[in-house]
């Protein structure tokens, strides 16, 4: 029997105790609890939400530019991370030399990594953990946002449905499961908009057995589809930013193989104030399922995230109006989830005929 976790943001922020990370002194980062269970697992994947770099050569860009030093790779290893997913918005926060700096201090360390690189076959390369001769792949790729690899010539594998589809279905044939990192959707929401439950459910057609969508800084809702599972925001790992009902909680994805057969279940962690800690809180996996039970229904999709996109237009249309931080506004066009957001409450806000056709 062979045990996977799956894990969304990890790296030291504004809570979290640099020092733990540069010792190496995982008590400290997460207690004993959730340490054990991080030890009883034996293959681990996270997200790299951050370059490992010393000199700060931030890129220009809307949000933060995070950073993390390099230093902080004993806390990585300490935490026995087995390999990062670093297609994601914020690997290039630091531009080239904190692209390779993060590259160069991964590999010394011995931690696998997949998803961004050097080259565009680099960024393409997917993961395959044997599990005693059954082959479990990891796939992983972003949505449009500061670090695509065809933007820069470095980078991360960004999704195109004219060719990552393609490339799913032919990998699916190398493993025996497959799994996908999905690195969008919108932050702070806790259903699948429209389009991504299209995309995560077109993976699963392709082969998939299970997508797992980060990004979205919350635990969200899942579904199961075809025989595979989508699970639309599994919140943060490490990564205590900012208090809210949002961030201060988050899970880890178990996958348990045995004689072939995969089961999955969940460990929910919580925020202290300095570290995290394992979540005896039943009701954050009661809620999970609670809104897992709700999307089974096309109309509450539909409807709830055009609640949503009500609630964000105005935040829009003052940044298009003004012309703002030119970043912000190319990453409101360009990024798929701030898109689709965008339209849907323009196109609820001003309804009108278009040549007697109405769209809305």
């Amino acid at each position: 029997m062979k045990k996977i976790l799956i894990g969304s943001d990890l790296l030291p922020s504004k809570d979290i105790d640099l020092d733990a990370f540069n010792r190496g002194d995982a008590l400290a980062i997460v207690g004993k609890e959730l340490y054990d269970v991080l030890c009883d697992a034996d293959f681990s994947v996270y997200n790299l939400e951050t370059p490992l770099a010393d000199e700060w050569t931030p890129i220009a860009k809307c949000g933060p530019n995070l950073i993390t030093p390099t230093s902080a790779i004993e806390g990585y290893k300490a935490l026995k991370v087995d390999a990062v997913a670093i297609a994601n918005n914020h690997v290039l926060d630091h531009g080239y030399e904190g692209f390779v700096s993060t590259l160069e201090t991964l590999d010394k360390a011995g931690i696998k990594r997949f998803g961004a690189g050097l080259t565009v076959e680099e960024a393409k390369k997917p993961l395959i953990y044997d599990a005693d001769g059954f082959k479990v792949g990891f796939y992983v790729c972003c949505e449009h946002e500061f670090s695509w690899i065809d933007d820069y010539g470095y980078g991360t594998n960004g999704f195109d449905p004219l060719c990552t589809y393609e490339e799913v279905e032919e990998f699916a044939k190398e493993v025996d499961y497959l799994v996908i990192l999905y690195h969008g959707g919108k932050e702070y929401y806790r259903y699948p908009s429209p389009n991504l439950q299209r995309v995560c459910q077109k993976f699963i057609r392709h082969g998939a057995n299970l997508v797992v969508c980060q990004h979205s800084h919350c635990i969200g809702s899942f579904e199961d589809y075809k025989g595979g599972k989508i699970i639309y925001g599994q919140g943060n790992f490490i990564f205590n930013r900012i208090h809210n009902e949002f961030w201060d909680s988050g899970m880890l994805v178990r996958l348990t193989i045995d004689n072939g057969k995969v089961d999955i279940d969940y460990v929910v962690r919580e925020s202290e104030e300095t570290s995290i800690k394992l979540s005896k809180d039943e009701k954050i996996l009661a809620d999970f399922y609670a809104r897992s039970e709700k999307i089974k229904d096309a109309n509450f999709i539909r409807e709830e995230y055009a609640k949503f996109a009500d609630t964000k237009l105005d935040e829009y249309l003052v940044n298009l109006a003004n012309g703002g931080d030119k970043t912000l506004v190319a990453n409101m066009v360009e990024c798929e989830a701030h898109r689709e957001l965008m339209l849907c409450g323009l196109k609820r806000k001003f309804p009108k005929e278009v040549e007697g056709e109405r769209f809305d």
